[in-house]
């Protein structure tokens, strides 16, 4: 429970820094989503930077900056390069990250060679790929990584393994591989798209009965993070469902679903807990379910005070000087 509870809050953290959200022009990254791409993650760094605060809450969040150092060291790519991020994959083998930067190629190979990274070439098709070594601290682990300049001012970064299969994705025309999923209204700075039924029972193949339990009735799913007064912001989620009857359940079952996650995630802070879920609203719309965490700016204040109130508790204090060496030192 106490990892469960870890990466939730690892996750939470990543959301309150996000939160600060405007609406933006909807991404070029998009017409680089492979076909078969059951999930996509994204975030326009641009805009946030923007957003007043966004810095400070990263410098001040010691969990966030471990994740952002070991993106660098994932990709290989410095975040102050990219303007735009697009995780894109189906949770198997086809998977990668699509980078929007302003950084032209020979300056990134440059770079790499001015940070001492070793890189190879080799070619695929019409396309040359910049194959280095990667690893990530918090996953424990090593890859081999591919980066290609999809044009010049998008990188598809993706493990070496999965690299044909994703460029294949590609050859069906944008429009026909765009139909496939949708973006929240607004292009909004902060957003998810989940095709749970393809990720969860892939090929047909029986869905694993503990997720079934949640998310059995759930088709497709969108969430996106928006700004709103006084410092507050909102997350909104819409799940495409079978059928109303199972749309009606979903939103009867939702508030429960928060109430043991919050129970959960803030352990020892049962108010904090009770307003949170008081803050979540689910109704059901025909065949689906409209939600949204309406947070207020007290409330967001207070959950920033609890994630960096938790993130200085895991903070590890330097081992105390043994006594005798304490005397050694006075001497």
């Amino acid at each position: 429970m106490g990892a469960i509870a870890d990466r939730m809050r690892r996750a939470f953290c990543l959301l309150i820094c996000v939160a600060a959200t405007a609406v933006a022009a909807e991404s070029p990254l998009l017409n680089f989503v492979p076909a078969g791409a059951d999930c996509l993650v994204f975030a326009d760094l641009d805009q946030l930077r923007n957003r007043t605060g966004f810095d400070r809450m990263v410098e001040s969040s010691p969990a966030m900056q471990e994740l952002l150092d070991d993106f660098e060291a994932r990709y290989r790519v410095r975040l102050d390069h990219c303007s735009e991020l697009l995780w894109a994959g189906d949770g198997r083998r086809l998977r990668g990250l699509l980078i929007r930067t302003n950084l032209p190629e020979a300056r990134f190979r440059q770079g790499l060679r001015d940070g001492g990274t070793r890189f190879s070439l080799k070619k695929y098709g019409m396309r040359e790929v910049l194959l280095v070594e990667a690893g990530s601290a918090i996953a424990k682990e090593q890859l081999r990584l591919a980066l290609c300049y999809l044009d010049p001012a998008s990188v598809l970064a993706a493990e070496e393994r999965g690299l044909e299969l994703f460029f294949a994705a590609l050859r069906p025309v944008a429009s026909s591989r765009r139909a496939a999923f949708r973006v929240p209204d607004g292009a909004p700075l902060l957003w998810g798209f989940c095709n749970l039924r393809a990720m969860l029972s892939p090929a047909g193949r029986k869905m694993d009965p503990v997720a079934g339990a949640f998310f059995r009735s759930i088709r497709q799913l969108t969430a996106d993070v928006q700004l709103a007064s006084g410092g507050g912001w909102s997350l909104r989620m819409n799940a495409a469902c079978d059928d109303a009857k199972s749309a009606s359940m979903l939103a009867a079952a939702l508030p429960g679903y928060l109430a043991m996650g919050a129970g959960l995630f803030f352990a020892g802070y049962p108010q904090l807990a009770s307003d949170v879920i008081a803050a979540f609203r689910a109704r059901a719309q025909g065949n689906s379910v409209v939600a949204e965490l309406r947070v207020d700016g007290a409330l967001a204040g207070r959950l920033g005070a609890f994630l960096r109130s938790e993130a200085a508790r895991r903070i590890i204090p330097p081992d105390p000087v043994p006594p005798d060496l304490q005397q050694r030192r006075a001497k």
